[in-house]
């Protein structure tokens, strides 16, 4: 099951993706190539635009594991706020789509953070 945390708190924003989803064999998997370039896309778009955000992403990718936080400044927080809801989407369809194999754990969802 590949575990996802969401949280976004005073324009701050943080994601997290844990396990395997577990659809199919390792490098044939559709679910976790999915979220695994959304999470990327995200990744890519932080570390090409590093001087909208208030300090440096922490970002770690390694097998198993992504963790992306950030805090965009001010004057830039809508167009960070688009990007995190668009790849937020992306997540919630593929829990949708394939809720055996992708867990949200997300601030929109009462009693979950």
């Amino acid at each position: 099951m590949l575990n996802i945390q969401i949280k976004k708190d005073n324009a701050e924003y943080f994601l997290k993706m844990s396990g395997h989803c577990g659809y199919s064999e390792e490098g044939r998997d559709i679910v976790c190539a999915a979220a695994s370039i959304l999470c990327l896309s995200l990744v890519s778009l932080l570390e090409n635009d590093e001087s909208k955000l208030k300090e440096p992403p922490r970002i770690i990718v390694e097998k198993g594991l992504g963790e992306i936080a950030f805090h965009p400044k001010e004057e830039y927080s809508k167009e960070f706020s688009g990007a995190f809801l668009a790849i937020e989407t992306g997540l919630e369809l593929l829990e949708k789509a394939y809720p055996e194999y992708v867990s949200i754990i997300s601030a929109k969802k009462p009693n979950q953070i």
